[in-house]
């Protein structure tokens, strides 16, 4: 017999099966709740900078976010579309990196609040 693939899963964010409500407890008025595990990784980013990405998250997607850094899990309320939208939100914080030579991110720092472009420029 033919064992079914199963899709690897995420291994920064993992939670219960997708779908557009998949995992997502009712709550009142039509608010559900989602409890997503974090790996460690992930957990230091939402952590970092006074928790400023998880307050961006709770503005552009309309939902509570609480972060519960015993557990390392993130605990989401809002609607079944808003749970949806921080899901996504979470997920493209923990996309690919690229090592780059101390030279290259020297660079980086130095141009990347640079007003004029002008003063980027190497000569």
């Amino acid at each position: 017999s033919t064992a079914a693939m199963a899709p690897a899963p995420n291994p920064r964010a993992s939670e219960a099966p997708r779908g557009p409500s998949a995992g997502i407890s009712a709550g009142a008025a039509g608010q559900g709740m989602l409890d997503i595990a974090l790996d460690d990784e992930l957990l230091v980013a939402l952590c970092r900078r006074s928790r400023r990405r998880l307050r961006e998250i709770q503005s552009s997607c309309q939902v509570q976010l609480r972060l519960d850094r015993a557990r390392s899990t993130l605990r989401v309320l809002g609607s079944a579309s808003s749970i949806q939208a921080a899901r996504l939100q979470l997920d493209s914080l923990s996309g690919p990196r690229k090592a780059v030579s101390a030279a290259a991110w020297a660079e980086l720092m130095r141009t990347r609040s640079l007003q004029d472009p002008e003063q980027a420029i190497v000569v």
